[in-house]
């Protein structure tokens, strides 16, 4: 009766690909703006190869779209920015500042879309070593090309806006999943309470919920009432467990629109339901009953080509302050077995 939510892990699984989608968008204006800087200062290959990203960028981003493969997109994405990060520092030196991207691209390996946990870890591990062995390499080693101071300047303000960017994203998606995720679990501890409280098949509070709430006190100014659907057994032999089933469903209907919604409503179990009713006149709670007992008889309940009618019998009890719940039920219960006794279709009292 209870649906529920969509799972913790699916969320998380759509946002990631959300976040990829938006740092597919970025990579492709960053290179962009690379391609157009290094078209500037007439770098060629740095030009063509950014030119080549941009390409690159908008490719992941259809696969990532249509094809739905964004295991395989976010691999391409982090070996294209090792391989980027790694050919610009030895074609334009350290003072370039690309390792920064390095830095800023390992914050997003912990939203990979992968199953086993540990490739996360792997891949920031690379950008680890990368960095290192860059770094080492341009201590010992010129740059294959002699850089323009003002465009080691321009360079470097376009890597660190980039790499800033990409880590302040990632911060913003951290602290907006996990907002989302403890609202996901907020619904979902919410909707097991409802599943834990109430009975799936009526909708009506069950046998749990009744023993969890006596424990705080609903005896106190009480009246409780044990019913049962008399020969239920004989409907579910002749029409099927599907037919008394139904059944079930429709007098729970009736009970909620019949009865007013301080009357307490449980499904005891199979064919009998307790009510308790707020502290009155217990002539007064027959009475209510009674005329419940009339209304369904009255009745028509169908069920495919079948006109079946039913009635309930009760019993009723106040309550006693040194009974605990099971003895109240006990006592209401052996007045309705009284009332089967009798010819069924009975409200009986203490």
């Amino acid at each position: 009766m209870f649906e529920m939510p969509k799972s913790l892990e699916s969320h998380e699984t759509d946002y990631i690909y959300k976040v990829y989608r938006n740092i597919i968008g970025l990579g492709i204006l960053l290179h962009v703006a690379y391609a157009l800087l290094f078209g500037m200062f007439q770098y060629q290959l740095g030009c063509l190869y950014n030119i080549g990203s941009v390409i690159f960028y908008i490719t992941m981003l259809f696969i990532a779209i249509k094809k739905q493969r964004y295991t395989l997109v976010v691999t391409l994405i982090h070996l294209e920015s090792h391989l980027f990060v790694c050919l610009h520092t030895l074609m334009y030196g350290w003072e370039g500042s690309f390792y920064m991207l390095l830095v800023a691209m390992a914050s997003l390996v912990y939203f990979c879309p992968y199953k086993r946990t540990y490739i996360p870890y792997l891949i920031s591990v690379f950008y680890f070593i990368m960095f290192f062995i860059l770094r080492i390499y341009t201590l010992n080693y010129d740059p294959w090309f002699v850089i323009n101071p003002i465009f080691t300047h321009v360079i470097f303000f376009c890597n660190c806006i980039g790499s800033f960017s990409i880590i302040l994203y990632v911060a913003y998606v951290s602290k907006v999943n996990a907002a989302v995720s403890q609202k996901e679990l907020r619904i979902q501890n919410d909707n097991l309470q409802q599943l834990a409280d109430y009975d799936q098949l009526t909708g009506l509070y069950n046998r749990h919920y009744l023993k969890e709430i006596f424990k705080e006190g609903i005896k106190e100014n009480k009246v409780l009432a044990i019913g049962d659907i008399d020969d239920f057994k004989l409907i579910n032999d002749q029409y099927g467990h599907i037919c008394g089933d139904q059944i079930l469903r429709e007098l729970s209907e009736q009970m909620r629109q019949f009865f007013d919604s301080d009357v307490f409503l449980c499904r005891w179990g199979g064919e009998e339901f307790v009510f308790i009713f707020s502290k009155t006149d217990l002539n007064k709670v027959q009475k209510e009953l009674i005329d419940f007992c009339q209304w369904i008889e009255e009745r028509d309940f169908y069920f495919e080509n079948h006109v079946i009618h039913i009635t309930l019998t009760f019993g009723i009890s106040e309550n006693n302050e040194e009974m605990n719940l099971t003895q109240w039920i006990e006592e209401a219960d052996q007045l309705l077995y009284k009332g089967k006794k009798a010819g069924k279709n009975k409200v009986l009292v203490e």
